[in-house]
């Protein structure tokens, strides 16, 4: 049986939409980046020097809408460049405001290397390249970057069709969940945004705080409401509103 349509539902109808065009203008100020590197890499074999061209962008170039980015780059599949394995090409501007002149990071890159972290292996760049579309990852710590709580937006960069790593932009989750308060705090009950392991972005009536984990409302498809919570998930994101009448507030339970 259909369940009938309350303001409830306009109501996060409306903090979803809110969010999507939010996260949408991150994405689409990575296009300029993402063209430039895809040009870069139509050379008959790709060197690393063939990236030059890109090497000290604007971080203003690729902030989007009111979210403050604050690290950006280019982070390459393993075996697309001719002279390097890996290459993680990543520019970085943590101190806020936004300067526009930006600092690039020197990361190891030799496997055998003490220092060395194979990028391939995290969110932000393993579920782009398994999906080929873009992805949210995070909250996490971002220890290779920010040494902040953070979420890394990626896209994927093509090659002859062959996927041939990401374009990313780093956000500050401080920053995200400033944003989406500003829009939860409209609805009179407990209201959450979160990822789709439950992990917090933000929440508004409920003693959640970030980064910690609640118990799923839903199983399977994530826009059908399960014991009378109201879940909407961000476009084709990772992300999901959480919300229901104020007298489900104790449904919102933290877990272990």
């Amino acid at each position: 049986m259909t369940r009938p349509r309350t303001s409830d539902d306009a109501g996060i109808d409306r903090i979803a939409a809110e969010l999507t065009e939010t996260f949408d203008g991150v994405f689409a100020a990575l296009e300029d980046l993402r063209t430039a590197v895809e040009t870069a890499l139509a050379a008959p074999s790709p060197r690393t020097t063939d990236l030059a061209a890109i090497d000290a962008p604007s971080i203003a170039a690729v902030e989007g809408g009111d979210v403050l980015v604050v690290g950006a780059g280019y982070a390459a599949a393993p075996g697309i460049l001719a002279d390097s394995t890996y290459w993680l090409q990543w520019w970085s501007d943590y101190d806020r405001p936004a300067t526009g002149t930006a600092r690039r990071l020197h990361v190891e890159l030799d496997p055998a290397g003490e220092l060395f972290r194979d990028y391939t292996e995290l969110g932000w760049f393993s579920v782009s390249a398994r999906s080929g579309g873009r992805h949210i990852a995070g909250p996490y710590v971002d220890y290779m970057c920010t040494d902040q709580y953070t979420l890394t937006f990626s896209v994927p960069v093509r090659r002859a069709g062959r996927f041939a790593g990401i374009i990313g932009a780093d956000v500050y989750a401080d920053d995200v969940e400033r944003l989406a308060i500003a829009r939860m705090t409209r609805h009179p009950g407990p209201c959450a945004l979160v990822n789709g392991s439950g992990r917090v972005v933000a929440a508004v009536h409920t003693d959640l705080a970030p980064g910690q984990r609640m118990r799923m409302p839903f199983r399977g498809d994530p826009t059908v409401p399960t014991a009378g919570d109201l879940v909407r998930q961000i476009a084709d994101l990772p992300l999901y509103v959480v919300t229901g009448p104020p007298v489900t507030a104790a449904e919102f339970r933290r877990t272990a």
